[in-house]
């Protein structure tokens, strides 16, 4: 209470705890100013409505909010004067990076922060640009002829209504692209540990390379080719060419098996692959899982990365496994990592 002015200032601010929940509001509880952190908590939220509640002393405060959620535009022409803006800029402003005339920005840059703006490019961009928006929304207007990499872009998405060389997407948070019907995209490639992917396409892509699971791709336009390690859902209209699917033959052929060390071990037991690649373009992979597997289907495309290679002088090795785990097995192409043979263990038992 160090911070009232008067008795019921307290009270204020608990009664206003009731109004909040009832209108899913969020509360700020403020003196005559605001402070540099709850600036900088605001400057990440968009606020439709504020509401002062309680009597006279944080008129500055209510004011320095609404003044910060008026929308302010900065049109800048250089990387030096978007650095200035940004960190002038406060939640729902906009930045138009437009270079000047026939001028062209051939440096790479990257745009790092937790403001709730949006940034729009119109122009020709020669090299790379990096985005860490979590809270912001990204506009392309122009041409950028090199790569987008996205970082982070939890809570926003990125519009193109121009043409873009390539989109690398390796947020772990979240990431929702839209390709307008004006739009073109030459390549997205989806980073295998990137989530909640979001792609909604009117305009053109040549290529989505998805190496991530979970990403969804709803399609109007046109997609020429969609490949990588994981399949996409896909709604709309499908891609002229889609390396990703299998057919519905469930693959199986492949003997595995799993028991106590000859000594018992807490959390080893001894694993016993019986099967051999079909020939030199095969090999044999493992993982180690917790829930039973279900078959994978001929044909579906693994990332190796996620599983161990069985080589074969390993035919019979021991594996750290905790009790009630299974150990799948798959056989794949190499050349194209897609699954020919799989198989999976018993129920594992260390014995110990």
């Amino acid at each position: 209470k160090r911070w009232s002015k008067n008795k019921n200032d307290l009270i204020d601010s608990l009664a206003v705890g009731v109004l909040a929940a009832k209108n899913s509001s969020p509360i700020i509880l403020a003196g005559n100013k605001l402070d540099t952190t709850q600036k900088d908590v605001l400057n990440t939220k968009i606020i439709d409505k504020v509401t002062q509640i309680g009597g006279l002393g944080n008129e500055d405060a209510v004011k320095s909010i609404v003044d910060m959620q008026e929308k302010t535009k900065y049109t800048v022409e250089t990387i030096e004067e978007l650095n200035v803006a940004i960190k002038k800029a406060d939640a729902n402003d906009v930045i138009i990076f437009e270079p000047e005339k026939d001028t062209n920005i051939s440096d790479s840059f990257k745009i790092a922060t937790n403001k709730a703006i949006t940034v729009e490019f119109d122009g020709v961009f020669k090299q790379s640009i990096t985005i860490d928006m979590p809270n912001g929304d990204v506009k392309n207007f122009g041409e950028i002829s090199d790569d987008i990499r996205i970082d982070n872009i939890k809570k926003g998405t990125l519009i193109n209504e121009g043409s873009i060389q390539g989109i690398d997407i390796y947020s772990k948070n979240g990431c929702k692209i839209e390709n307008t019907s004006d739009g073109d995209i030459w390549i997205i490639t989806i980073d295998a540990d990137a989530k909640d992917v979001y792609i909604e396409n009117d305009g053109d892509i040549t290529k989505i390379s998805n190496n991530a699971p979970g990403v969804i791709i709803k399609n109007s336009g046109k997609i020429d080719l969609v490949n990588g390690n994981e399949q996409p859902a896909i709604s709309g209209k499908k891609p002229t060419t889609n390396d990703t699917e299998y057919n519905d033959e469930r693959a199986r052929g492949l003997s595995v098996s799993t028991k106590p060390c000859s000594i018992p071990e807490k959390n080893r037991v001894r694993v016993t692959i019986s099967s051999e690649p079909k020939s030199s373009r095969y090999k044999i992979y493992y993982r180690v899982v917790e829930d039973k597997p279900s078959a994978m289907y001929v044909g579906e495309k693994i990332s190796v990365r996620s599983w161990d290679l069985a080589s074969k002088s390993d035919g019979s090795f021991v594996e750290k496994a905790k009790n009630g785990s299974y150990i799948e097995v798959v056989e794949i192409n190499t050349s194209t990592n897609k699954v020919s043979r799989w198989g999976r263990s018993n129920v594992t038992d260390d014995g110990f």
